[in-house]
């Protein structure tokens, strides 16, 4: 088995199954081609969406909105007593 590294670095190493299976096969196909570029019109419409808010807006909007929704349960329970 030949193993290429990010680098480009090859190492050769004997997969462990030849040791349990001897005559097994352990050929791959080739690899597929790389996708095509960025700049590809097929692959502009691929992209992930933007953000709207940032992060830190987005989460301030989400602690609003489940305040707002515990406020009728906060409102019952602060209620003075009925005697």
């Amino acid at each position: 088995m030949i193993w290429t590294s990010p680098t480009g670095k090859t190492y050769k190493t004997r997969p462990c199954s030849r040791i349990f299976f001897p005559n097994w096969d352990t050929t791959t196909a080739a690899l597929p081609p790389p996708p095509p570029s960025a700049e590809s019109v097929a692959t502009k419409g691929l992209m992930m969406p933007r953000r709207r808010r940032t992060r830190a807006a987005d989460r301030t909007r989400r602690i609003l909105d489940e305040r707002a929704l515990n406020d009728a349960s906060v409102a019952e329970r602060n209620k003075p007593p009925p005697f």
